[in-house]
């Protein structure tokens, strides 16, 4: 099947799925998995996606553009996900969102919360992707404790405390600067990031605080020459023994 139905793995050699690195961050111990050399065909990825329109996507936060993945992609991932973080069937994996993403926006033209970390979801069953298919000197993803609240992730219980202490953050310390978050700041303290490497996928849970990387000297639409990214939200809903 050609590259432009496929996940691109057609005719390449089979990769075991292989169990992800996993790394705890900062008090609330919020866990990162990595998986490196992932991909069978990440060539492939890219090549399909030049040949797509990237377009903006109405109320998406994401700064930048986004484009639909190949069919079988998901498939693909779901199985990733499940070999090497579940480690068999701990959880039911049900695939949300997936497409590529170009992150390209001046921060000008971004409003205040798009320049401080966020958080993708507050329900705490979802797990949140990033699969690099760029290289250096593109950079990766940083993740965050608010310094106000000490949380590092944002659940139904918290966000409404969370919201309360922006507002005295902007208060104390005025609006964000036009400028991507980058580091620790007076209102974030950075608690680890996870390095941009050419196809590897990076995993979280989607309700905690991080942000991407972004030099803006470096970012454009061009899937060629950008910040050529997949997201992917999955929801694990645990299974009952």
């Amino acid at each position: 099947m050609p590259a432009k139905e496929s996940a691109g793995t057609e005719g390449k050699t089979p990769v075991e799925a292989a169990r992800a690195q996993t790394l705890l961050l900062g008090v609330e111990a919020v866990p990162l998995w990595i998986f490196d050399n992932c991909h069978p065909d990440p060539a492939g990825l890219r090549e399909f996606a030049l040949r797509l329109e990237f377009v903006r996507r109405e109320d998406d936060y994401y700064p930048g553009l986004r484009a639909p993945v190949p069919a079988g992609y998901a498939d693909w991932v779901i199985t990733q996900f499940r070999s090497g973080i579940e480690n068999g069937a701990a959880a039911e994996l049900e695939l949300l969102n997936c497409t590529f993403a170009i992150a390209c926006d001046d921060p000008a033209d971004l409003a205040p919360i798009q320049l401080i970390p966020h958080f993708d979801s507050l329900d705490g069953d979802l797990i949140a992707a990033v699969h690099y298919l760029c290289a250096p000197p593109f950079a990766g993803t940083a993740f965050y404790r608010h310094r106000r609240t000490g949380f590092e992730r944002i659940d139904a219980n918290r966000v409404a405390l969370f919201q309360q202490a922006l507002s005295a953050d902007a208060r104390q310390f005025g609006l964000p600067a036009s400028a991507y978050h980058g580091g620790s700041s007076q209102t974030f303290e950075q608690i680890g990031t996870a390095p941009l490497q050419y196809n590897r996928i990076v995993v979280y849970p989607a309700n905690c605080l991080h942000s991407g990387m972004l030099d803006t000297t470096s970012l454009t639409s061009d899937p060629a020459l950008g910040r050529l990214t997949i997201t992917t939200l999955v929801r694990r809903t645990p299974i009952l023994p």
